[in-house]
């Protein structure tokens, strides 16, 4: 299923990037805090809070709200799976790094969200706002979504690209993502 997002909305997903990486560019992680990787979650985020508000769920947007990152990222009502979490890659990046989650990470799931909703967007790596000069509607595609005993089952491998160092993630099989017309029943 595809959102379309309008110029005012990617935006709002640069403007979001920009402050969470001035927030983490210090900090360690699995993977490198870059511009490209802060807006690309933030075309998900945003989708995924359209397509709910489109179908008159009450919405908490978590993401927008700098103080409240280390909650999930939205919050729905009514829905069966409240608390979500978005990830968001770029298409050409899916096989190989999408529906993926550290140990670390996989271990707080079931404490703190409900459903991960998986996301891509067709764009390539982003090193600043001015190569979304062009985009006046980015199409972000809601691929499915996994509950947490799906990802905390997953095997743990090495994964990446060739020319990325390789990290061990849970990485979810592409078909068991249940299918995100589901989410809302």
């Amino acid at each position: 299923m595809k959102v379309t997002l309008n110029r005012s909305q990617i935006d709002l997903c640069i403007a979001l990037g920009e402050q969470t990486l001035a927030r983490y560019v210090s900090a360690y992680g699995l993977y490198n805090n870059t511009f490209n990787s802060h807006t690309k979650g933030r075309f998900g985020e945003v989708a995924l809070e359209a397509f709910f508000l489109e179908k008159g769920c009450k919405v908490i947007p978590h993401f927008k709200n700098p103080a409240s990152d280390r909650k999930c990222d939205l919050e729905v009502s009514p829905a069966t799976f409240r608390r979500l979490e978005i990830k968001t890659w770029s298409e050409s990046g899916w096989d190989s790094l999408g529906r993926c989650f550290s140990p670390k990470q996989a271990r707080k799931l079931r404490e703190e969200i409900d459903a991960v909703v998986w996301c891509t967007v067709p764009l390539p790596n982003l090193n600043g706002p001015s190569d979304l000069d062009g985009y006046e509607t980015l199409d972000v595609t809601l691929v499915g979504y996994s509950l947490p005993e799906d990802i905390i089952s997953a095997p743990i491998e090495p994964t990446g690209e060739e020319h990325m160092r390789k990290v061990r993630n849970h990485q979810v099989d592409a078909n068991l993502i249940r299918a995100i017309e589901d989410i809302t029943s």
